[in-house]
C-alpha cells in the first residue's frame, strides 16, 4: 500500500510547483514588466520604502523562492531517474528455467496450436549410394541425415520437434549463454 502515499506526495509536489506561480500571476501579474524609467528611479531614490516598492520586492522574493524550489525538485527527480536507470541496467536476466517456462507459457497463452504435430512429416525416399544395394547396411544414419532438417520440424535423438519448439529451445540456450557471458568476471592472472 505504498502507492497511495506516493500519489499524495506527487500531488503535493505538483500543487507546490503550480500553486505559487498561479497565485503570483493572478494577484501581481508577471514578475518583470520592463525596466523602470528614469522618473520611477528618481522617485524610488527619494522615497525607497513605499507600498509599491515593498510589494515589488516581496513579489520578486516570492518568485526567487519558487525558482529555488523548482530547481530543487528538478534535481531530485533527475537523481531519482538516474538511480532507476542504473538499477534497470543491473537487473538480472531470467534463469534458463524461467526463460523456458515463460516461453512455453507465452506460447500456450497466444494459442500456438500449430505446434500440436506429434508425428513427423512424411519422409522423403532414402538416398541410395551408388554401387550399394545391400539391405543389411545401417540405414539409421541415412534416415537421421534425411530427416534431420525439414521445413516442418527437426529430428532429434529419440524423436522429432516441430520447428517453432526447436526455435524456442535455441532461444532459451541463447539466453543461457547471454546470462553466463554477462555474469562472467575475469579473474586476475597470477
Amino acid at each position: 500500500m505504498r502507492w497511495p502515499r506516493r500519489l499524495m506526495s506527487l500531488l503535493f509536489v505538483l500543487a507546490l510547483l503550480a500553486g505559487p506561480p498561479v497565485v503570483l500571476l493572478s494577484l501581481f501579474g508577471p514578475p518583470v514588466r520592463g525596466w523602470p524609467t528614469a522618473e520611477q528611479m528618481r522617485v524610488w531614490v527619494v522615497q525607497p520604502l513605499t507600498e509599491q516598492s515593498l510589494t515589488i520586492a516581496l513579489t520578486i522574493a516570492a518568485w526567487l523562492v519558487w525558482l529555488v524550489l523548482a530547481y530543487t525538485v528538478t534535481i531530485r527527480v533527475l537523481a531519482r531517474l538516474r538511480a532507476t536507470v542504473a538499477w534497470l541496467r543491473h537487473l538480472p536476466l531470467p534463469t534458463p528455467l524461467q526463460a523456458t517456462a515463460s516461453g512455453m507459457a507465452g506460447a500456450a497463452v497466444l494459442g500456438v496450436n500449430a505446434n500440436a504435430v506429434t508425428t513427423p512429416p512424411p519422409q522423403p525416399p532414402l538416398p541410395v549410394t551408388a554401387g550399394s544395394f545391400d539391405a543389411s547396411e545401417d540405414t539409421t544414419a541415412q534416415v537421421a541425415d534425411a530427416t534431420s532438417r525439414s521445413d516442418d520440424g527437426i529430428a532429434v535423438a529419440g524423436g522429432w520437434l516441430p520447428r517453432e519448439v526447436a526455435e524456442q529451445i535455441s532461444a532459451a540456450a541463447a539466453l543461457v549463454w547471454l546470462r553466463r557471458r554477462r555474469a562472467y568476471r575475469p579473474h586476475p592472472s597470477g
